[in-house]
């Protein structure tokens, strides 16, 4: 982990012993939660086009519905019976993929 450190302007140089600091905070602003949101969508897109691709036809590829978890249980019982939660992730997202370019 790398560390910086950013001195207040009422710094002192005067040093405390550490046994007097409680607290240490450290403090990330970001904004990696609007990324991926905009990766999620995305990825959901792309994973449901190509199960589309595939043969799955049991959603509407132009509006989410409350099946959307269960028709990716499903994917997920059949490629990755270990890894069975509902979402999509990398390893779900590249197996339809692969799949979707091996279809006809």
């Amino acid at each position: 982990m790398r560390k910086t450190l950013d001195l207040s302007p009422n710094y002192s140089k005067k040093s405390r012993l550490k046994s007097d600091i409680k607290f240490v905070i450290i403090h990330y602003t970001g904004m990696q939660s609007e990324i991926d949101k905009n990766n999620d969508k995305e990825k959901i897109r792309l994973f449901f086009k190509n199960l589309h691709k595939i043969g799955y036809r049991y959603f509407n590829l132009n509006k989410r519905g409350n099946k959307d978890a269960f028709i990716i249980k499903a994917f997920q019982r059949r490629y990755l019976p270990n890894r069975i939660s509902g979402k999509i992730d990398e390893i779900t997202l590249k197996i339809s993929l692969i799949l979707a370019k091996n279809t006809i």
